[in-house]
């Protein structure tokens, strides 16, 4: 289990990264300012609750297996009341959300998102 979490880690990581950079390159590329719309809280908290979120399935999966999905469900309510109650007042403060503020969290919460499912489709399927 532990090497399913440290290559889990590794792999959202590197592709958090990778998505972080291409994100500021289109940011750049369209004239946008990179640093606003509070993208760096928005990369970690996604990243951060995702690492969090798989080694509690992780150990979820160690008690019983049949029950990972209702887990997966719970835990990903759990991220979006985080979401609401961490970053969204920050989106809010100035009274408007704008696209941009809703691109900036969605870009990193779906490319983690996709990462957690993949990985968890593949130790679900190595476990069978």
């Amino acid at each position: 289990m532990l090497k399913y979490f440290f290559r889990f880690s590794l792999i959202l990581i590197l592709l958090s990264f990778l998505v972080f950079g291409i994100h500021l390159g289109f940011l750049f590329f369209i004239d946008y300012p990179i640093w606003g719309h509070y993208i760096i809280p928005s990369y970690l908290f996604n990243l951060f609750t995702a690492l969090f979120f798989y080694l509690a399935l992780a150990y979820v999966s160690r008690k019983d297996e049949t029950q990972m999905g209702w887990f997966f469900l719970l835990f990903s309510g759990l991220k979006f009341l985080l979401f609401f109650v961490l970053i969204y007042p920050l989106f809010k403060a100035d009274g408007v959300l704008q696209r941009q503020e809703f691109i900036t969290f969605f870009v990193p919460y779906a490319s983690c998102l996709f990462i957690e499912i993949r990985q968890l489709i593949m130790f679900l399927n190595s476990s069978s």
